[in-house]
């Protein structure tokens, strides 16, 4: 669980961090879903199948599930809790699935992923329904609506030492809502769906 900030450069130059296992990690992960949700839900079509994989293999929930087996508190690094990347749990999380494939194989990995990450079936399809992209959703509402919409994002240096960002949907110059992330497009995303909860209450 060695994040690359407390890496050592070995003699051939490559440090020793959990970067390659993660690499390898995230394509079996990749996999075993894709495979477990195309098993199990034989009614539902591609869309669906590769929408709710992007979804479990996203940096949130991948985070969210590691937070949840402790991985967070094994994690070795020279960061700063401020400084932290809020992909590095899910990052470990892909790692250790890569060095459970290299130690006990693909069959073993599966088994434990469907055990300790994915769970019961209808844990996936709680997450198919969840929402996540309502830019989209907003930009194709206005559209069908014949309104004009924008998007006006700030940065916000209201908290010292911590880079944030402010942004506000504008429909047909009234503002519709708001939202504050540490990125812009994830702060747009949080304005159209504050947006989204006002129009659809």
């Amino acid at each position: 669980m060695r994040h690359k900030s407390a890496a050592v450069r070995k003699e051939h130059g490559r440090k020793n961090s959990n970067e390659r296992l993660e690499f390898l990690g995230d394509a079996v992960l990749d996999s075993i879903v894709a495979e477990y949700l195309f098993t199990h839900f034989k009614e539902q079509d591609e869309g669906f199948l590769t929408k709710t994989r992007a979804k479990f293999v996203g940096r949130t929930y991948l985070n969210n599930l590691a937070v949840e087996l402790g991985i967070d508190q094994h994690i070795e690094s020279n960061l700063e809790a401020a400084d932290k990347s809020n992909t590095i749990n899910g990052n470990a999380l892909e790692a250790l699935i890569g060095a459970i494939y290299l130690d006990q194989g693909y069959g073993t990995t599966r088994k434990w992923v469907e055990s300790r990450l994915i769970g019961e079936s209808g844990k996936l399809e709680d997450l198919a329904k969840q929402e996540t992209d309502f830019k989209s959703k907003l930009i194709e509402w206005t559209q069908k609506e014949k309104k004009r919409i924008r998007f006006e994002v700030k940065e916000d240096n209201s908290q010292k030492g911590k880079r944030l960002y402010e942004a506000h949907v504008i429909v047909d110059d009234a503002e519709c809502g708001k939202g504050i992330a540490s990125s812009k497009k994830k702060a747009e995303q949080r304005a159209a769906g504050d947006a989204w909860k006002k129009i659809n209450p």
